[in-house]
């Protein structure tokens, strides 16, 4: 075989080559595409929606009634009925002051344990050694503090 009868047969296969690629191209669209397979099968296609709905589509409910003996058992059978709330004590005086005091407390203990934390904070990066800090309770002692609410 010569150089120009191989170069005639590989721009032939080239060419069918691009051919066959454009016709690869369309057939590989049509494979995807569902309407063509309702067009060529139009009953299948009938029979397949059909059986799809009949899975998809769920059974009807059966309503059964009970009456309230019944229900009541049941639930306690169950363990799914919910104790009724306990009685609430009658509002005392105390009952009212309490928890009033309660959260003053906790917001002074707060603002004071804040205010330690912050004179701490400043004398460690005032002084630079942790020798110079004074412990807690002196801190206290010499410094006045002021109650914000």
């Amino acid at each position: 075989m010569s150089a120009d009868e191989i170069r005639v047969k590989m721009r032939s296969i080239r060419r069918d080559l691009r051919a066959n690629v454009k016709d690869m191209v369309a057939n590989a669209s049509q494979i995807f595409d569902w309407k063509s397979y309702v067009r060529s099968f139009p009953w299948s296609s009938i029979a397949v929606a059909a059986v799809l709905g009949y899975l998809l589509v769920p059974r009807r409910m059966k309503v059964v009634a009970y009456d309230k003996a019944t229900l009541e058992s049941f639930l306690r059978e169950k363990h799914l009925v919910a104790a009724p709330p306990p009685e609430k004590p009658a509002n005392t005086v105390w009952g009212t002051i309490l928890p009033v005091l309660g959260g003053a407390a906790v917001r002074i203990g707060t603002s004071y344990a804040t205010r330690l934390g912050l004179e701490l904070l400043s004398q460690l990066t005032q002084g630079g050694a942790a020798s110079k800090v004074q412990p807690p309770a002196a801190a206290a002692q010499s410094v006045p503090m002021k109650m914000r609410f």
